[in-house]
């Protein structure tokens, strides 16, 4: 029965996937913030982590992993984004035993005090304002049997800029199997289902005129019209494989495949080693813009971004915290954005 099930979502990700694969939604989807990539142990394997994921961070990328949490994890996660913009993660994840695992988590970035600035004085005005995105969650998983997992998370996501904002509900779902061949596991999840959002405060009130040509005609108070846009809906499919697995060393391979909604697929390789549960070394690969093509640029009036496969790094330590039954993980990760410049990622984990 399990395997009907499993085989049924596979054929629903993968057609749903060819299907949004050839359109271009480049530039139509709102609360990008929810794309960027949670944990440095994710980010250094490429971004490929939907089968292996199995920490607090599962919140994110694959709400079933978060059934392998045996205890309570508790952990943050902090990214130095681009243009001094920072984006932070908070997960609490429990083991209820025979009711299954439930998460709450966070995602917040804030992109600090801008100045404003108007046609008049384009310079600034000596005023400022702040933007900032939030997405707030309750996740449930349970092992359905020693192989197969399911999870389901809703979450409430907002958009602030001054004195506007926009929210909606969305839903994030995933399945995880672990097939009878050396471990293998396989990881679906679809991210980001719900609704449309649009921007709607008092920075959309203006003074206008009924007849801008009669003269005498008193300004009124009018309001701006704002598009509702979609959130960035996205489907992952992903294979894990423990090509070591002893008490010394591990060796997990990870590859996954991305389809979002707003781009094109992309294709995600990494890795993982351990030595002794002590100490991890990580890295992948990935499918990124690489520069522009100035040639069809000049050609067609448009922005056309070259891709091409970047590197990722990291590791992690972990260590046991004495007297106390419970243990602690520091991680770290490198990536390369190209155009973009790099990102450093850090993260702190605690299980008990």
């Amino acid at each position: 029965m399990i395997r009907k099930i499993l085989s049924v979502l596979t054929v629903l990700l993968v057609a749903v996937s060819l299907a949004l694969a050839g359109n271009d939604n480049t530039g139509t989807s709102v609360a990008n913030f929810l794309k960027i990539g949670v944990g440095p142990r994710a980010a250094a394997m490429g971004e490929a982590f939907v089968a292996q994921a199995n920490d607090f961070t599962a919140l994110y990328w694959n709400p079933a992993g978060i059934s392998n949490v045996s205890g309570t994890e508790v952990g943050i996660a902090h990214t130095n984004w681009i243009l001094d913009i920072s984006h932070s993660f908070f997960g609490v994840v429990h083991n209820l035993g025979d009711l299954g695992v439930i998460g709450v988590s966070l995602n917040y970035l804030s992109m600090g005090e801008m100045e404003r600035t108007t046609p008049s004085e384009p310079h600034g005005t000596g005023a400022y304002f702040s933007a900032s995105d939030m997405a707030l969650g309750f996740a449930y998983a349970r092992k359905l049997t020693d192989r197969f997992s399911v999870g389901v998370k809703f979450k409430y996501v907002r958009e602030t800029i001054s004195f506007s904002s926009a929210s909606t509900i969305a839903i994030d779902a995933g399945t995880q199997f672990v097939t009878g061949f050396h471990g293998m596991r396989i990881g679906m999840s679809i991210t980001n289902f719900g609704g449309n959002m649009r921007l709607y405060g008092s920075d959309q009130l203006v003074k206008a005129k009924a007849d801008e040509v009669i003269l005498g005609v008193p300004k009124k108070t009018a309001r701006l019209e704002t598009e509702a846009w979609p959130i960035p809906l996205t489907f992952r499919f992903g294979l894990s494989l423990d090509v070591l697995k002893g008490e010394t060393n591990t060796l997990t391979v990870n590859a996954d495949f991305t389809d979002p909604r707003d781009v094109a697929p992309i294709g995600n390789l990494g890795f993982e080693y351990g030595f002794r549960n002590l100490l991890y070394l990580r890295g992948g690969l990935y499918y990124r813009p690489k520069e522009f093509d100035e040639q069809r640029l000049a050609e067609k009036e448009e922005v056309v971004l070259k891709y091409t496969f970047r590197f990722t790094f990291g590791g992690g330590l972990r260590f046991q915290v004495p007297g106390m039954g419970s243990s602690v993980e520091l991680d770290y990760a490198y990536t390369d954005l190209g155009l973009l410049t790099t990102v450093h990622r850090f993260s702190f984990r605690f299980s008990l």
